[in-house]
């Protein structure tokens, strides 16, 4: 027992980077406990073999733990150390082996000065406990002080938008006529955007969808400025306005969103309606499972972004992981791939289907060239940061966004054509963008044009009973209703098209970008 005592102060200081992470998200964005738990039993894992591993070095328990503890809080250092020589003008990145590797070797030895392990002298694990715990609790105090401003009253929005719909859902007698499928393609950026401010030509995209019965609509537009506005809205088909009320223009928690996501009326109807409801998952947060569906097709490898935003603040950003399992680029990267591979291959069989799926992409990091070879992005922190977030140059946004637009149009398209060759009566088929880029508000600043470049999307409609009621300027809430009055017998009116829009700090604070436009105008 007096052994065990000493595996503390490591272990604790092991988890403190996992506990910056999830403090400084707790209360913006939704965190698996799967994901957190997995990230501590590797972390305390890790320090039990190292521990084990220096029985080489130094047979005494207490010198080991003592000489890991100081090393592992010098490391909880490095990516604020990092940080702080950006700040400046030193163009150090966290995964640089040139700025890691020093760091280390320092790190490794200023602990042996500070603890001496090679003395044999009595050693108390106490007050290194006690230095652990604080350095642990400061790192995790962001979380508890949201844990103290959390506001549970969203929950009573979130139904009443639920429910809103599924009010008008079919009658028990409705009998489905055909397939659907609702293609999110996350970031993608409206033809005459992407011709102007990224010099990518969609003509061809365009006209091998509408050569294949689709309505292009060319001047549509996006209701929301963020990915988890846009699914919660588009998939509960209506706006946020109550629970943005609820929550308050304060609010950063994405909670309420994620809930709207998992429990979202679209689904609920088709199920209703006889579907068997098919998602095609993402590794973005809200998409990586979708609990309303039948069938999930999410398996995902590497490593979650939680786990990566650890690992991003210590030396361990710098080492060389190319497998799929550790390197998250090219998780990322295999999962776009995966998804679009799925949407084309997946057979439908007898019952009717409802297929949705959400592919990150053309949205950063930009890992897919124009023909689907890799693009490796600069040693730098992984991210899916887009907008004004993004770390990397004007150029690098500009050619990397245009290259993996056009590779995942025409995957698109490719997997368009098998869908439609598929036995059976063609299927409704909806792709559409969640929002556009955002390279002039990166760049730029909040100015008109980069907030119009980020509400314009693509967004391609096949119904098959024709193309009334769709028009240029329809948006996905309304996209969405028109699907589910034809196809899914629900009940649900046109409302004006509305373009809303709002900051990823502030994501409630929204604000009409245009006047409300009636819809089918």
């Amino acid at each position: 027992m007096r052994a065990v005592r000493w595996y503390v102060p490591p272990v604790l200081l092991s988890l403190c980077p996992l506990a910056i992470v999830v403090g400084a998200n707790v209360g913006t964005v939704p965190l698996r406990g799967a994901v957190v738990a997995r990230a501590v039993l590797f972390a305390a894992g890790a320090v039990v073999v190292m521990l084990w591993a220096l029985r080489g070095v130094q047979r005494d328990l207490g010198a080991r733990a003592a000489w890991l503890s100081w090393f592992l809080m010098l490391c909880n250092l490095y990516g604020a150390s990092a940080q702080g020589l950006r700040q400046l003008n030193l163009q150090i990145w966290a995964p640089d082996p040139l700025f890691a590797i020093p760091y280390v070797v320092t790190s490794a030895v200023v602990a042996a000065i500070a603890c001496r392990p090679w003395e044999v002298r009595p050693r108390q694990p106490l007050p290194l406990t006690i230095a652990a715990a604080l350095l642990l609790a400061v790192a995790f105090l962001p979380a508890a002080a949201e844990g103290r401003q959390a506001h549970p009253s969203w929950r009573a929005s979130a139904d009443r938008l639920v429910t809103a719909a599924l009010a008008d859902a079919p009658a028990p007698a409705f009998v489905p006529t055909r397939d659907i499928y609702y293609i999110v393609l996350d970031g993608l950026g409206r033809a005459d955007t992407m011709a102007k401010d990224y010099g990518v030509d969609l003509t061809d995209a365009v006209e091998a969808l509408e050569a294949r019965g689709f309505y292009v609509a060319r001047d549509a537009r996006s209701n929301y400025t963020q990915t988890y506005l846009s699914l919660a809205s588009t998939l509960n088909l209506n706006y946020l306005d109550d629970l943005a009320v609820a929550v308050g223009p304060a609010a950063q928690d994405r909670d309420p969103l994620d809930y709207l996501i998992q429990e979202n009326a679209l689904m609920r109807i088709a199920s209703r309606a006889g579907y068997r409801v098919v998602a095609i998952g993402s590794d973005f947060m809200g998409t990586q499972q979708i609990e309303q569906a039948d069938v999930c097709i999410c398996a995902r490898s590497g490593l979650d972004e939680v786990e990566v935003a650890a690992i991003a603040l210590t030396p361990l950003a710098a080492l060389p992981l190319e497998a799929d399992a550790l390197d998250p680029y090219e998780a990322h990267r295999r999962k776009i791939i995966d998804g679009l591979a799925a949407l084309e291959g997946y057979e439908r069989g007898g019952r009717r289907t409802l297929v949705f799926a959400h592919v990150v992409a053309p949205h950063p990091p930009f890992v897919l060239a124009r023909d689907g070879t890799p693009l490796r992005p600069p040693r730098r922190p992984y991210s899916l940061a887009d907008w004004r977030e993004f770390a990397g140059p004007r150029e690098e946004y500009i050619s990397g966004y245009g290259q993996q637009t056009q590779y995942v149009l025409d995957r698109v398209v490719t997997a368009v054509d098998a869908i439609l060759r598929q036995p059976g009566p063609t299927p409704a088929i909806v792709i559409h963008g969640d929002h556009g880029p955002g390279a002039r508000w990166r760049y730029d600043g909040p100015s008109e044009s980069a907030v119009g470049e980020r509400m314009q999307i693509f967004a391609a409609y096949l119904f098959p009973d024709g193309a009334a009621d769709l028009y240029p300027a329809i948006t996905p809430v309304n996209g969405a209703r028109l699907l589910a009055r034809r196809y899914l017998g629900a009940d649900l009116p046109p409302l004006p098209d509305r373009v809303l829009f709002s900051t990823g700090d502030r994501p409630y604070d929204l604000m009409p970008v245009t006047q409300p436009q009636s819809a089918g105008h």
